[in-house]
């Protein structure tokens, strides 16, 4: 069984359990939060939220780019958000990347 087999028999059961149940789509906090994508991050449990109580936008270093302002103007314009909160974290890989040299590794990579 591969990872995505194991988390899609996961969501099967979840949403066995979850019953029929809507919730708002609206987060309760009117809460948007930007962090990083870094997979050691739990960010409900770093900051005791539950589901339902804020939008998570997560990218590599945890960076305003275009599409999370958009993701943030949707958030307040259409969502009810009123709130951003802007996490970064200790240990964070982007501070070892460079944007130029990622971008010449790729290049070096794929021969281009």
């Amino acid at each position: 069984m591969t990872s995505i087999d194991e988390l899609l028999a996961n969501n099967r059961a979840y949403a066995e359990s979850s019953g029929t149940g809507h919730r708002d789509v609206h987060p309760s906090r009117r809460l948007a939060i930007v962090t990083c994508m870094d997979s050691r991050i739990d960010v409900f449990a770093a900051l005791g939220l539950e589901g339902g109580e804020a939008h998570i936008l997560r990218n590599a270093g945890g960076v305003i780019t275009d599409d999370v302002i958009r993701s943030l103007a949707i958030s307040q314009r259409k969502l009810g958000t009123r709130e951003v909160m802007l996490i970064h974290h200790t240990d964070c890989g982007m501070q070892k990347v460079t944007d130029d040299g990622f971008r010449a590794e790729l290049q070096e990579a794929t021969g281009m």
